[in-house]
Parts: C-alpha cells; sequence; structure tokens
C-alpha cells in the first residue's frame, strides 16, 4: 500500500508472518467413585455410578452436567472432623473433572469400574439391601412389652423389661438358658412366632408368664412364723379347700408333707426359708385356697391366717383398666401377678414393625397395635367390618392361645377388601352327605363373632356344600363355586369367618385347610378354623435391621488392623 503526498511517498509492506492453529482438544479424565451415589441433584441415582455404566464415556458439558452424572466428589474427614489428605478413597479424579470445567466446557469422563465404598474398612463383612416387602419387628427398646409386676406388699406395680431372644443358641428346648437371666427376671422367646414371656423361678428355671408352673412360682398364701424344730402337735388339723389335713409329725416338713399327702387339687405346700408356703392354681376349687382352722393352733403356729386367697393372676388389659389387686379389693392377689398392659400409655406395649422399600432403600415404621383376636382388631381399626383396612397393615394379638399366658403373635393384613377363601378341591363328589359343621363369622363394629350356626351337608358335590352354606343365613358370608370348580368363601365385609367340623369332616373334605398358600385359613384353640384376611406372615425380629448377602464379586476390606507409623521430631 503507498500513501502520496506532496514530495512524500510511503510504502507500507506486511511481512507478518503466523504460525497454524493447532487442532482442537477435549480432555479425557478417568475417575473412581464410590457406587450407586446419589446424584449432584439431591434425588435419584447418579447414573455414571452405576455398576452397569462403568467404562463407559461421557461428554461432559458443564460442572452441574457433572455432578448430576457422577454426584459430588467425596472426601473424608476423621472422627473428629479432620480433613484425611492423600486418602485412597478421596475421589481427587472427579474433583479435577469438576475443577477442568469451570474453565472449560468439554471434558470426556469414564470412570472404572471399582466401587471405592467397598473398599472403606470395616470390622464385618459387608450386607446387601433386603428384598422389598421385608418386615423387621426391631425388638430393641423401640419396643415395649408392657410387663408390670404386682407386689400386695406395697400396693404398687413395677415395669419389667424382659431379656430379648433372638438367637435359638440361647435356647434349651425353645425355653431360655440357665445361664441367662436372674432369679426374679423375665425373658421373651423372639425366634417363637407367638413371643412367649418366661418368669425365672427360684429353682432357677424359666417358666412360661401365666402357666401352671409360674402360678406355683408365687406364693398364694406365705407363712410368717420361722419353724425352730417340732412346732406342731400329732393330730391336730386344718381345712383347707373343705379338705381336711391332720398333721402326722411335730415338724414343718411334716406339715408340707400332709398338705401335699392330701391331694387336694390345685393346691401343693413346700418350705421356704424355714417358713410355709402354700400355692394355687388354676386348677384349684374357684382358683382360690380356703384355709380355716379345725382342730389345735396350726395356723397359729405356723404363721397363717384363716381365710379366702386367690391365685397369681394374668391381667391383659389396657392401661385404663388397672387391675383391683389391693388388699382392700374384693379379690386380692398376691405378689408376683402380672399386668400386661396392652395399650402404649404409660410404658404399655408398643410394638416398632417397619416394611423395607426398595424405592426409598429404607425400612418404613408402621404401626403394629395390640388385640386380643382379629375380630377386635376389625372393630378397632375399621368399624364398617374390615374391607377399609389397607393391604400390609399390622397388628399384634396378645394371648395367643386364649389360656392367660404372656404372647404376642404379630399379624398383616393380607389384602383390603373383601376376605375370598377357595379351597384346594375340585373333586366331582369329595362331600360325605349328612354331616355337620358350624359357622360363625364377624360383625361390624362389634368385637363378637354372630352365633354359630349348626349346617348339615345335603349332597356330595362342592355346588352342594356351597348351597348349604349360603342356606346358613350368616350375614356377609357367602359361597360360590368358581370356573374351576373350587369352592370360594366370601365375607362381604372383609372380616373373619370361623369354621368348625363337628360330625365327619367336610370343611377338610371341600379343600379348606390350613394347606392353602394364601395364608388366610389357620388353626384356632378350639379345634376350628379361622378364615381370615389377617395372616401370620414371616417376619424378622431382631435389634438390628435385617440384611441380605452382598453381590457377587463384592470387594471387602477387613478393617481392624490398622498400624499408626509415628515419627519423632526430637521432642515429641
Amino acid at each position: 500500500m503507498a500513501l502520496i503526498s506532496p514530495g512524500v511517498e510511503v510504502t507500507v509492506i506486511d511481512e507478518s508472518n503466523y504460525a497454524p492453529s493447532a487442532a482442537g482438544t477435549v480432555a479425557a479424565i478417568v475417575i473412581a467413585t464410590a457406587q450407586d451415589k446419589t446424584s449432584g441433584t439431591g434425588s435419584g441415582t447418579a447414573a455414571g455410578t452405576t455398576a452397569a455404566n462403568a467404562g463407559n464415556t461421557y461428554l461432559i458439558g458443564s460442572q452441574r452436567e457433572l455432578t448430576s452424572t457422577f454426584g459430588n466428589p467425596t472426601f473424608y474427614n476423621t472422627a473428629s472432623g479432620s480433613p484425611i489428605n492423600g486418602y485412597e478413597l478421596n475421589e481427587y479424579g472427579l474433583m479435577a473433572a469438576y475443577s477442568l470445567l469451570g474453565v472449560s466446557n468439554r471434558a470426556y469422563v469414564i470412570r472404572a469400574d471399582i466401587d471405592l465404598a467397598e473398599l472403606a474398612s470395616s470390622t464385618s463383612r459387608p450386607l446387601g439391601n433386603p428384598t422389598g416387602g421385608t418386615v423387621w419387628w426391631d425388638v430393641s427398646s423401640d419396643t415395649r412389652w408392657g410387663i408390670f409386676e404386682w407386689n400386695a406388699s406395697t400396693g404398687a406395680f413395677t415395669n419389667k423389661v424382659p431379656t430379648v431372644i433372638t438367637s435359638t443358641t440361647d435356647l434349651t428346648g425353645g425355653v431360655p438358658k440357665t445361664s441367662i437371666g436372674a432369679i426374679g427376671d423375665y425373658a421373651l422367646v423372639a425366634t417363637n412366632t407367638s413371643n412367649p414371656v418366661y418368669y425365672k423361678n427360684r429353682s432357677n428355671a424359666w417358666v412360661l408368664v401365666g402357666s401352671s408352673a409360674w402360678q406355683v412360682a408365687h406364693a398364694t398364701i406365705a407363712g410368717t412364723v420361722a419353724s425352730t424344730g417340732n412346732d406342731f402337735t400329732i393330730g391336730n388339723s386344718i381345712d383347707i379347700n373343705g379338705s381336711t389335713v391332720t398333721t402326722t409329725a411335730q415338724t414343718l416338713a411334716g406339715l408340707v408333707s400332709d398338705i401335699n399327702t392330701a391331694a387336694i387339687t390345685g393346691v401343693t405346700a413346700a418350705a421356704v426359708d424355714n417358713k410355709i408356703e402354700l400355692y394355687a392354681t388354676s386348677a384349684a376349687a374357684s382358683e382360690q385356697i380356703i384355709l380355716a382352722n379345725n382342730t389345735g393352733t396350726i395356723l397359729t403356729d405356723a404363721g397363717l391366717t384363716a381365710g379366702t386367697y386367690a391365685r397369681p393372676k394374668i391381667a391383659q388389659d389396657p392401661h385404663y383398666t388397672v387391675p383391683a389387686w389391693k388388699s382392700t379389693d374384693t379379690t386380692p392377689r398376691p405378689t408376683g401377678s402380672v399386668w400386661a398392659k396392652t395399650t402404649q400409655s404409660n410404658l404399655g406395649f408398643l410394638a416398632d414393625v417397619s416394611t423395607y422399600s426398595t424405592s426409598t432403600a429404607s425400612f418404613t415404621s408402621s404401626s403394629a397395635p395390640s388385640y386380643t383376636n382379629d375380630q377386635t382388631a376389625l372393630k378397632n381399626l375399621d368399624v364398617t367390618g374390615g374391607s377399609a383396612i389397607t393391604a400390609g397393615s399390622f397388628y399384634v394379638q396378645y394371648d395367643v392361645t386364649e389360656n392367660d399366658t404372656v404372647t404376642y403373635k404379630l399379624f398383616k393384613r393380607y389384602s383390603s377388601g373383601a376376605l375370598d377363601v377357595v379351597g384346594l378341591v375340585n373333586a366331582a363328589a369329595p362331600i360325605t352327605g349328612s354331616e355337620t359343621f358350624t359357622i360363625q363369622a364377624s360383625v361390624a363394629n362389634s368385637e363378637t363373632l354372630s352365633t354359630a350356626v349348626q349346617v348339615t351337608t345335603s349332597g356330595t358335590s362342592i355346588a352342594d356344600i356351597a348351597s348349604d352354606i349360603n342356606g346358613a343365613n350368616v350375614a356377609n358370608v357367602s359361597a360360590s363355586v368358581n370356573s374351576a370348580g373350587y369352592l370360594k368363601i366370601t365375607h362381604a365385609l372383609g372380616g373373619v369367618i370361623v369354621l368348625k367340623d363337628t360330625s365327619g369332616t367336610p370343611i377338610a373334605d371341600a379343600g379348606i385347610t390350613t394347606s392353602i398358600t394364601t395364608g388366610q385359613v389357620r388353626d384356632g384353640n378350639d379345634s376350628n378354623l379361622i378364615l381370615s384376611n389377617w395372616i401370620a406372615d414371616t417376619y424378622t425380629a431382631a435389634s438390628s435391621a435385617p440384611s441380605a448377602n452382598p453381590a457377587d464379586n463384592a470387594y471387602w476390606y477387613a478393617g481392624g488392623f490398622e498400624t499408626d507409623i509415628l515419627v519423632h521430631d526430637g521432642t515429641t
């Protein structure tokens, strides 16, 4: 280019020399992270950290995209909160990628197929998550059993917390080993689905609370005078429940022997701490001891008082029904009687039952109130009869065998809606005519079953017995034959049906048995069958959450063997 002005000519020559631009490059970073991390968005799993995506190459365009794909970088601290610099499990690679994307908008990121979380030191082997729907009864302090022991001297109850046994190695014949617990302690056997409660008697033996053995573990009446030798006159007598006992010896041991030899139903005696004790069981007349002097001074010499004494008692009642056991009450009870408080107030019964959800990877706690039977649970949980109770709901039945023993059994709701039970037999003529059975059913908003109706089989087919059930006209109960020829029995309100063969076996012949795999049929306590949407589902009773074995090829860095290397600096 030339610039011309008068007398001046300027020429500009461009002799610049430029190097050609280099081809663009994008960094590639290989990282290691924990597996299945939470996305940096705060919810869900970071896709890049799953095992299925290990080794895949991701083109990441921003820091936000990086953390949503691989989660936030993890760096470990000590127990006191100080950073552990240079720790092998810190996610330095992910942090490097994050820093790069602060000044760049492209990076290839590849996660190695290794789970850093598996390399964290632990003294116990890693475990996997339980399957969805796993039920856990947490029998630690989160569950209360509501057991209160009566003291007749103080007129007060004392809360007794049982030792909960969750391992069969602590049992002998299903009963706690004698090496467990002290005399006077209580233990609950959680390996038994009825969760029975035991008491340790003065012989160091465990006895089921409420049983005859438990009843004689506590004196119905105890003498107050210690024997000094020949305290009694031979030939004197007393009356116990109308039976006369005559002394044949002068000693306390002789009196005890004379009482036991008299074989008074439900009554025994023993010498304890050199004093006499009398015991009554539920087999005793009116479940008590009526003590009267006959001739001589046996009662005075033994420190006994004539009168009527009730045996030790189990009361399984809510917190607002306090047992009337004081000496001033109509029926006083001796020390050792037990009140199993069935409602949660004032340290009463409270069950901590949870169900595992795979979607949240956690256990969700559920309410599990206690009731005496299915129909009582229905009345309290759904006054319309039961159909509105959600599937998966729980209740705990107390006194499972209905014999005043302290037991607890967990039941789960099989389904909402009506109760439908389908039998197992579809033969042409499985029934025998003129046999009989009875039907009872729950009634909406009632704890009482309907009056038992007796049914006589009119024929030999499944259709005949279905017709017989319908003809019994039990409210809300009906029967039909399904398309495959099986008997189907229904309670329209989702309630309970109780069946009992009274001559022959027509119910069993129709295929209504406990072998039905849904669990909707179970044995009752009176040779009957209970048909119910409350089923005895499987569960784990433990003080820590149940788990499963880890996946194949999981890593475990066994800890507990680490050593610190310390360097002396001349002073410390």
